[in-house]
């Protein structure tokens, strides 16, 4: 390899090490499995027949539809 190319290649390399730090500043592997209290984005729709948040009990038979109108 000629002496010429050394920086081009330097240049390269460090700016491929950047682009991969980049991705890991300031991230922290997430560990926790569950929802935060009060999020509702896997929340049981009561009413359309489907097993919204995935605990293979649908509508009324899912007790996160207690007290819920559509579940008398």
């Amino acid at each position: 390899m000629s002496l010429s190319r050394v920086p081009a290649l330097l240049l390269v390399l460090l700016g491929l090490a950047l682009s991969t730090a980049c991705g890991q500043i300031g991230e922290e592997p997430n560990e926790d499995t569950e929802d935060p209290p009060g999020d509702t984005s896997d929340a049981e729709a009561c009413d359309n027949e489907a097993d919204d948040d995935g605990d293979g009990l649908v509508d009324c038979d899912d007790p996160d539809c207690d007290g819920d109108a559509a579940c008398p």
